[in-house]
Protein backbone atom coordinates (compact mmCIF):
# COMPACT_ATOMS: atom_id res chain seq x y z
CA UNK A 1 0.00 0.00 0.00
CA UNK A 2 1.30 3.73 -0.84
CA UNK A 3 2.01 5.72 1.72
CA UNK A 4 -0.27 9.30 3.18
CA UNK A 5 1.13 12.15 2.83
CA UNK A 6 0.27 14.82 4.85
CA UNK A 7 0.79 18.56 4.11
CA UNK A 8 1.08 21.13 6.76
CA UNK A 9 0.85 25.07 6.15
CA UNK A 10 0.69 26.98 9.25
CA UNK A 11 0.35 30.78 9.18
CA UNK A 12 -1.18 34.06 11.02
CA UNK A 13 -2.27 37.07 9.21
CA UNK A 14 0.00 36.07 6.16
CA UNK A 15 -3.46 35.84 3.90
CA UNK A 16 -1.68 37.00 0.48
CA UNK A 17 1.14 34.20 1.07
CA UNK A 18 -1.11 31.93 1.89
CA UNK A 19 -2.82 31.78 -1.30
CA UNK A 20 -0.03 31.60 -2.90
CA UNK A 21 0.57 27.97 -1.25
CA UNK A 22 -2.86 26.69 -0.79
CA UNK A 23 -2.61 27.17 -4.48
CA UNK A 24 0.31 25.25 -5.27
CA UNK A 25 -0.43 22.38 -3.09
CA UNK A 26 -4.10 22.30 -3.91
CA UNK A 27 -2.37 21.85 -7.68
CA UNK A 28 -0.63 18.72 -6.91
CA UNK A 29 -1.90 15.52 -9.67
CA UNK A 30 -1.58 12.94 -7.04
CA UNK A 31 -4.23 11.20 -4.83
CA UNK A 32 -4.85 10.16 -1.56
CA UNK A 33 -3.14 12.64 0.49
CA UNK A 34 -4.49 15.30 2.68
CA UNK A 35 -4.33 18.56 3.45
CA UNK A 36 -3.93 20.49 6.91
CA UNK A 37 -3.79 24.49 7.15
CA UNK A 38 -3.23 25.83 11.01
CA UNK A 39 -3.97 29.26 11.24
CA UNK A 40 -3.07 31.44 14.52
CA UNK A 41 -6.10 33.49 14.82
CA UNK A 42 -5.42 35.58 11.85
CA UNK A 43 -8.08 38.53 11.50
CA UNK A 44 -7.01 39.90 7.79
CA UNK A 45 -9.66 37.64 5.92
CA UNK A 46 -7.72 33.90 6.38
CA UNK A 47 -10.83 32.22 8.29
CA UNK A 48 -13.17 33.50 5.10
CA UNK A 49 -10.27 31.97 2.52
CA UNK A 50 -10.34 28.57 4.38
CA UNK A 51 -13.83 28.22 4.79
CA UNK A 52 -13.67 29.15 1.19
CA UNK A 53 -11.26 26.07 0.18
CA UNK A 54 -13.13 23.75 2.67
CA UNK A 55 -15.83 24.08 0.10
CA UNK A 56 -14.19 23.63 -3.03
CA UNK A 57 -12.01 20.63 -1.58
CA UNK A 58 -14.48 17.67 -1.90
CA UNK A 59 -12.57 15.72 -3.73
CA UNK A 60 -9.22 15.60 -1.34
CA UNK A 61 -8.87 15.29 1.99
CA UNK A 62 -8.40 18.76 3.81
CA UNK A 63 -8.86 20.17 7.07
CA UNK A 64 -8.15 23.83 8.94
CA UNK A 65 -7.87 25.24 12.33
CA UNK A 66 -8.16 29.23 13.21
CA UNK A 67 -7.38 29.38 16.86
CA UNK A 68 -4.65 31.57 19.26
CA UNK A 69 -1.31 29.65 19.52
CA UNK A 70 2.09 30.22 20.59
CA UNK A 71 4.19 30.54 17.58
CA UNK A 72 5.03 28.93 14.43
CA UNK A 73 6.49 25.51 15.67
CA UNK A 74 3.32 25.25 18.19
CA UNK A 75 1.28 25.84 15.16
CA UNK A 76 3.26 23.17 13.62
CA UNK A 77 2.81 20.61 16.50
CA UNK A 78 -0.77 20.75 16.31
CA UNK A 79 -0.68 20.46 12.58
CA UNK A 80 0.85 16.66 13.38
CA UNK A 81 -1.70 15.83 16.08
CA UNK A 82 -4.67 16.44 13.21
CA UNK A 83 -2.81 14.68 10.45
CA UNK A 84 -3.31 11.21 9.68
CA UNK A 85 -0.86 10.37 7.07
CA UNK A 86 2.11 8.11 7.55
CA UNK A 87 4.84 10.83 6.32
CA UNK A 88 4.38 14.71 6.70
CA UNK A 89 5.47 18.00 4.79
CA UNK A 90 5.26 21.37 6.11
CA UNK A 91 4.84 24.21 3.61
CA UNK A 92 4.19 27.18 5.43
CA UNK A 93 2.54 30.51 3.88
CA UNK A 94 5.25 31.76 0.68
CA UNK A 95 6.26 28.46 0.36
CA UNK A 96 5.74 26.25 -2.98
CA UNK A 97 6.17 22.90 -4.38
CA UNK A 98 8.48 23.25 -7.32
CA UNK A 99 5.83 21.44 -9.63
CA UNK A 100 2.49 19.52 -9.71
CA UNK A 101 3.80 15.95 -9.94
CA UNK A 102 5.72 16.38 -6.75
CA UNK A 103 3.67 14.56 -4.13
CA UNK A 104 3.13 11.52 -6.67
CA UNK A 105 6.98 11.11 -7.27
CA UNK A 106 7.36 11.21 -3.56
CA UNK A 107 4.58 8.62 -2.88
CA UNK A 108 6.50 6.02 -5.37
CA UNK A 109 9.82 7.11 -3.62
CA UNK A 110 8.49 6.79 0.13
CA UNK A 111 6.83 3.14 -0.92
CA UNK A 112 10.06 1.39 -1.52
CA UNK A 113 12.17 2.85 1.40
CA UNK A 114 13.09 0.67 4.38
CA UNK A 115 10.63 0.91 7.33
CA UNK A 116 13.61 2.06 9.58
CA UNK A 117 13.80 5.31 7.22
CA UNK A 118 12.63 8.32 9.57
CA UNK A 119 13.37 11.18 7.09
CA UNK A 120 13.27 11.67 3.11
CA UNK A 121 14.25 14.90 1.65
CA UNK A 122 15.11 16.22 -1.48
CA UNK A 123 16.66 19.26 -2.86
CA UNK A 124 15.54 23.36 -3.03
CA UNK A 125 15.48 25.66 -5.66
CA UNK A 126 16.61 28.94 -3.54
CA UNK A 127 15.14 32.51 -4.47
CA UNK A 128 17.61 34.92 -3.97
CA UNK A 129 18.16 38.29 -4.93
CA UNK A 130 20.97 37.46 -7.16
CA UNK A 131 19.45 34.69 -8.76
CA UNK A 132 18.10 31.26 -8.49
CA UNK A 133 20.82 28.20 -7.14
CA UNK A 134 19.67 24.49 -6.02
CA UNK A 135 20.77 23.78 -2.49
CA UNK A 136 21.69 20.03 -2.43
CA UNK A 137 22.65 17.64 -0.37
CA UNK A 138 25.77 16.51 -2.07
CA UNK A 139 27.52 20.31 -2.05
CA UNK A 140 25.70 20.88 0.95
CA UNK A 141 27.00 18.05 3.46
CA UNK A 142 30.28 19.40 4.73
CA UNK A 143 28.54 22.78 5.21
CA UNK A 144 25.54 21.48 7.38
CA UNK A 145 25.67 17.72 8.13
CA UNK A 146 22.88 17.74 10.31
CA UNK A 147 20.30 19.64 8.25
CA UNK A 148 21.60 19.87 4.68
CA UNK A 149 18.02 20.52 3.50
CA UNK A 150 15.16 22.96 4.52
CA UNK A 151 12.03 21.58 6.23
CA UNK A 152 9.93 22.62 3.04
CA UNK A 153 11.87 20.00 1.11
CA UNK A 154 11.52 16.94 3.65
CA UNK A 155 8.76 14.43 4.75
CA UNK A 156 9.18 13.33 7.80
CA UNK A 157 7.72 10.31 9.69
CA UNK A 158 4.48 11.04 11.17
CA UNK A 159 5.22 9.07 14.35
CA UNK A 160 8.79 10.53 15.05
CA UNK A 161 6.85 14.14 14.99
CA UNK A 162 4.21 12.70 17.85
CA UNK A 163 7.18 11.41 19.82
CA UNK A 164 9.21 14.09 19.18
CA UNK A 165 7.93 17.38 19.09
CA UNK A 166 9.18 20.59 17.93
CA UNK A 167 10.68 22.25 21.43
CA UNK A 168 8.97 25.90 21.28
CA UNK A 169 12.02 27.10 23.91
CA UNK A 170 13.47 27.46 20.14
CA UNK A 171 11.90 30.43 18.22
CA UNK A 172 13.29 30.03 14.96
CA UNK A 173 15.37 26.44 14.49
CA UNK A 174 13.26 24.13 16.15
CA UNK A 175 13.35 21.90 13.31
CA UNK A 176 17.23 22.45 13.15
CA UNK A 177 16.85 20.82 16.79
CA UNK A 178 14.19 18.10 15.67
CA UNK A 179 16.75 16.65 13.14
CA UNK A 180 19.50 17.05 15.44
CA UNK A 181 17.93 15.13 18.05
CA UNK A 182 16.92 12.72 14.94
CA UNK A 183 20.62 12.09 13.77
CA UNK A 184 21.46 11.57 17.42
CA UNK A 185 19.02 8.46 17.95
CA UNK A 186 20.86 7.46 14.46
CA UNK A 187 17.46 7.33 13.23
CA UNK A 188 18.36 6.86 8.91
CA UNK A 189 17.84 9.93 6.87
CA UNK A 190 17.52 9.30 2.98
CA UNK A 191 18.41 11.67 0.17
CA UNK A 192 16.76 11.72 -3.30
CA UNK A 193 18.26 13.76 -5.99
CA UNK A 194 14.99 15.45 -6.63
CA UNK A 195 13.56 19.27 -6.13
CA UNK A 196 11.06 19.51 -4.06
CA UNK A 197 10.17 22.83 -3.14
CA UNK A 198 11.16 26.65 -4.39
CA UNK A 199 11.98 28.92 -1.41
CA UNK A 200 12.21 32.88 -1.67
CA UNK A 201 15.04 33.05 0.96
CA UNK A 202 14.91 36.98 2.04
CA UNK A 203 11.25 36.27 3.39
CA UNK A 204 12.25 33.53 6.07
CA UNK A 205 13.15 34.13 9.77
CA UNK A 206 16.67 33.03 9.48
CA UNK A 207 17.76 35.68 7.05
CA UNK A 208 15.88 38.19 9.25
CA UNK A 209 17.51 36.86 12.63
CA UNK A 210 21.00 35.68 12.59
CA UNK A 211 21.67 36.40 16.03
CA UNK A 212 18.91 34.82 17.22
CA UNK A 213 19.88 31.72 15.49
CA UNK A 214 23.37 31.24 16.51
CA UNK A 215 22.34 32.01 20.59
CA UNK A 216 19.65 29.33 19.59
CA UNK A 217 22.20 26.99 18.52
CA UNK A 218 24.79 27.65 21.33
CA UNK A 219 22.05 26.50 23.70
CA UNK A 220 21.29 22.79 22.00
CA UNK A 221 25.26 22.72 22.03
CA UNK A 222 25.09 23.58 25.28
CA UNK A 223 27.44 26.29 24.86
CA UNK A 224 25.42 28.73 27.72
CA UNK A 225 26.98 26.21 30.14
CA UNK A 226 30.69 25.82 29.31
CA UNK A 227 32.76 28.56 31.36
CA UNK A 228 33.75 30.28 28.47
CA UNK A 229 30.17 31.34 27.84
CA UNK A 230 30.61 34.42 28.23
CA UNK A 231 33.70 35.14 25.40
CA UNK A 232 31.62 32.61 23.61
CA UNK A 233 28.71 35.42 23.79
CA UNK A 234 30.49 37.82 23.15
CA UNK A 235 31.86 36.36 19.78
CA UNK A 236 28.29 35.45 18.66
CA UNK A 237 27.33 39.02 18.87
CA UNK A 238 30.09 40.42 17.06
CA UNK A 239 29.69 38.14 14.67
CA UNK A 240 26.54 37.41 13.81
CA UNK A 241 25.65 41.21 14.83
CA UNK A 242 27.57 42.80 12.20
CA UNK A 243 26.22 39.94 9.56
CA UNK A 244 22.64 41.82 10.13
CA UNK A 245 23.67 45.58 10.47
CA UNK A 246 25.97 45.00 7.47
CA UNK A 247 23.16 43.48 5.49
CA UNK A 248 20.86 46.77 6.43
CA UNK A 249 23.90 49.21 5.88
CA UNK A 250 26.02 47.98 2.55
CA UNK A 251 24.15 48.86 -0.73
CA UNK A 252 22.70 45.80 -2.28
CA UNK A 253 24.88 45.38 -5.21
CA UNK A 254 27.98 44.57 -2.30
CA UNK A 255 25.42 41.98 -0.20
CA UNK A 256 24.26 40.25 -3.03
CA UNK A 257 27.94 40.02 -4.15
CA UNK A 258 29.40 38.78 -0.86
CA UNK A 259 26.56 36.49 -0.78
CA UNK A 260 26.83 35.00 -3.99
CA UNK A 261 30.23 34.20 -3.76
CA UNK A 262 29.60 32.33 -0.02
CA UNK A 263 27.11 30.11 -2.06
CA UNK A 264 29.69 28.93 -4.91
CA UNK A 265 28.59 25.61 -3.71
CA UNK A 266 24.86 26.29 -4.88
CA UNK A 267 24.16 24.98 -7.76
CA UNK A 268 22.48 26.76 -11.47
CA UNK A 269 19.36 24.70 -12.13
CA UNK A 270 21.35 24.03 -15.47
CA UNK A 271 23.84 22.58 -13.94
CA UNK A 272 22.18 20.30 -11.19
CA UNK A 273 19.69 18.89 -13.72
CA UNK A 274 22.89 18.20 -15.71
CA UNK A 275 25.06 16.29 -12.88
CA UNK A 276 25.63 13.16 -11.64
CA UNK A 277 22.40 10.94 -11.79
CA UNK A 278 23.16 8.88 -8.75
CA UNK A 279 20.24 9.16 -6.46
CA UNK A 280 19.15 7.62 -3.04
CA UNK A 281 22.33 7.34 -1.11
CA UNK A 282 21.76 6.78 2.65
CA UNK A 283 23.30 9.42 5.14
Amino acid sequence: MRPIISVITVCYNALTKLKITAESVLAQDASDWEYIIVDGGSTDGTVGFLQNVAQKSISRAFCWRSQRDRGIYDAMNEGVKLASGDWIIFMNAGDVFFSPDIISRAKDLLHNLPDDVGVFYGDTLMHYQWGDVVQCDDELNNHNPVMPFIHQSAFTKRILLLKYPFDLSYRIIADFYLYYTLRNLHIPFVHHKLIISKYDVSEGLSATSPLQIALERAKFLSWDKSHFWLFRKMYIFVRAGSVFYLKILLPACIVNFIMKARRRYMKKIETYNRGDTQQGDQQ
